[in-house]
């Protein structure tokens, strides 16, 4: 359960570096996202 606080953590990372880098927000960034939520959620205890 306290996985999932890194959730939005991960977001707010990516969101915040595709603006500072003046990124756009794209399909394949939002693919990117999902996949460290993955990582986060499977390498917890």
């Amino acid at each position: 359960m306290v996985a999932v606080a890194g959730l939005p953590m991960a977001f707010a990372g990516a969101v915040l570096s595709h603006w500072v880098l003046g990124w756009d927000f794209t399909a394949m960034s939002i693919f990117g996202v999902v996949a460290v939520g993955g990582v986060i959620v499977n390498d917890a205890p």
